[in-house]
């Protein structure tokens, strides 16, 4: 599986973004895509549900939307590239 930002009513905090606002604004807007939120657990269960059941061979099942778009990405671009291009996306604005 490969887990993504999924809507849930937890209500702890996962990351401290002191100093990284912007950083963190920017990473947002990306995965969410024009979006107001991201997917709920509904779609990450559905994945999950194909994962166990499809009898495929393969080990790689982005579980929503926001994962499909990265993954499809680094597989386009290729680790180094993808990883020079998100950072760029993420900070050039700082």
């Amino acid at each position: 599986m490969i887990p993504g930002g999924t809507k849930t009513n937890f209500q702890t905090p996962l990351n401290d973004t002191t100093g990284y606002e912007t950083a963190a604004a920017n990473q947002r807007k990306y995965l969410l895509d024009g979006n107001a939120e991201f997917p709920g657990p509904e779609e990450a269960a559905q994945i999950v549900y194909e994962a166990a059941t499809d009898g495929r061979d393969i080990i790689n099942y982005p579980t929503d939307r926001v994962c499909r778009k990265l993954y499809e990405q680094y597989e386009e671009m290729g680790l180094e590239r993808f990883k020079e291009y998100f950072y760029r996306l993420v900070f050039e604005h700082e």
